[in-house]
């Protein structure tokens, strides 16, 4: 007997996990999703480094045509905020080694690059917060190509829904042009499905991002005038019919589905980032603090609002994580490759049966592993095998008791009673199993009467 238990040593230290490999921790833009022609793929690289993130998520998706100084734009506010740092001054950030996305080349051409949604693979820690940041970037989303408009609609839903920021990137004025390239919202309730007792506006409305409007290269001499009341500049041409044009009817639909769907909105206009304008071919070069110091001050406003006042993006009462984000993403293309309309309710409770499983998993491996060490006592007190079934079930009802945002839907509560119930069930049957080994001459049904007593 000693001789086997030093074998059994012998074999635990032969077969201890060996240390993982090295990740690779070099920031990047990743490809994320790839819009092919009647398709969306998935990059699994891409979701690995998702499933990484434990932390809750705030989702910053950034929208609009190329040349617009979007991925300028990401450069500085994925550099901006040195982690070792507490306080940021404008002198601290050089544009000169920026490692985010590539300006002019990266976004701007699609030779070399795949069109679909980007993210920063690193996310950045919100201050005073467990909370993290994630940068997302879209390439050759807003096509004028009438055969993928269908794909790219639901594909904007997609991360609509996902993000706790929807931030929209255009040069100059508002006005119809860039209205226009809004046009996929419309097509919101046309691209999700939501099951509810409230009207289905109403619904994805609440599942919408607060919306901010980057307006850049804005005139110096107007943008002095109402730099002040920026997000009354933007109320106000969301109501004004004079430069809408041709397309008067088209570019109300597009405002009023910005109003109806967004229900906060707000503005950042921003000057040239540079005081002349053949310095813009330096930018790469340049300090940021040797930028225009309105492009400066707008860019610090922004930069509050994202990194100072978003929130964990939250849906149905679920704080999104890295696990949960790639579950949901990977059951939305699906559907949406199948040229179904994704319907969220289901979607989500597919999420819930999930996530219930390795709960259930979970505590019955527990149960079984605390069973085990009192099978090893030499006096087995009965009742302790109860009370610890007990207090597994108690950790399993907490489920219940942490989410009640969640498991307020019906049909969200009823999987988790049946998943409740059915451990109960196998937490009774692996005792019944224990006790038949243990006492085998002595009735279960007797030992249940006798516990009931």
């Amino acid at each position: 007997m000693k001789s086997f238990k030093r074998i059994r040593k012998s074999y635990k230290n032969l077969t201890t996990k060996l240390p993982s490999p090295p990740k690779n921790i070099e920031p990047a833009a990743l490809n994320l999703i790839e819009l092919r022609r009647d398709k969306l793929i998935l990059n699994e690289e891409a979701l690995q480094v998702l499933k990484d993130i434990e932390e809750d998520l705030i989702i910053v998706f950034i929208f609009g045509k190329g040349g617009s100084g979007k991925s300028f734009l990401m450069n500085l506010l994925i550099n901006s905020n040195d982690q070792k740092k507490k306080f940021i001054t404008n002198s601290m950030v050089s544009t000169k080694n920026l490692k985010g996305f590539k300006v002019n080349s990266y976004f701007n051409s699609l030779k070399g690059n795949k069109k679909g949604i980007y993210f920063w693979s690193s996310p950045i820690e919100k201050e005073n917060s467990k909370e993290k940041i994630l940068f997302f970037d879209s390439e050759g989303v807003n096509s004028e190509n009438v055969d993928q408009q269908t794909l790219e609609s639901k594909l904007l839903a997609l991360m609509i829904i996902i993000s706790s920021l929807f931030i929209y990137n255009t040069k100059g004025d508002i006005n119809s042009y860039s209205l226009n390239d809004l046009q996929l919202i419309v097509q919101l309730t046309d691209s999700i499905n939501i099951e509810g007792k409230i009207d289905k506006d109403e619904m994805i409305a609440e599942l919408c991002p607060k919306f901010i409007w980057t307006l850049r290269d804005f005139n110096l001499e107007k943008y002095k005038q109402i730099k002040k009341r920026s997000d009354m500049y933007l109320e106000e041409c969301l109501n004004d019919d004079r430069f809408k044009g041709k397309n008067k009817d088209e570019i109300n639909m597009i405002s009023e589905s910005l109003v109806r769907y967004f229900k906060k909105r707000e503005c950042v206009i921003m000057p040239c980032p540079t005081h002349e304008e053949k310095e813009v071919v330096m930018l790469k070069r340049m300090e940021l603090s040797e930028l225009n110091e309105n492009f400066q001050n707008e860019f610090e406003v922004l930069k509050k609002k994202i990194y100072e006042s978003s929130k964990a993006k939250s849906i149905n009462g679920k704080k999104i994580n890295g696990p949960i984000l790639v579950s949901l993403l990977k059951s939305f293309i699906r559907e949406i490759n199948k040229e179904k309309i994704p319907n969220l309710d289901k979607i989500f409770l597919e999420l819930i049966k999930k996530e219930l499983d390795i709960s259930y998993t979970s505590s019955k491996n527990e149960f079984k592993k605390r069973m085990d060490n009192l099978k090893k006592e030499e006096d087995i007190d009965i009742k302790e095998m109860y009370h610890i079934k007990y207090e597994i079930m108690n950790e399993f009802i907490k489920i219940l008791e942490k989410n009640p945002e969640i498991f307020n839907k019906e049909n969200y509560l009823k999987e988790y009673e049946t998943t409740k119930e059915r451990l109960e069930q196998e937490l009774d049957k692996i005792i019944k199993a224990d006790l038949d080994i243990l006492i085998p001459d002595y009735s279960y049904d007797k030992i249940l009467k006798e516990k009931k007593k």
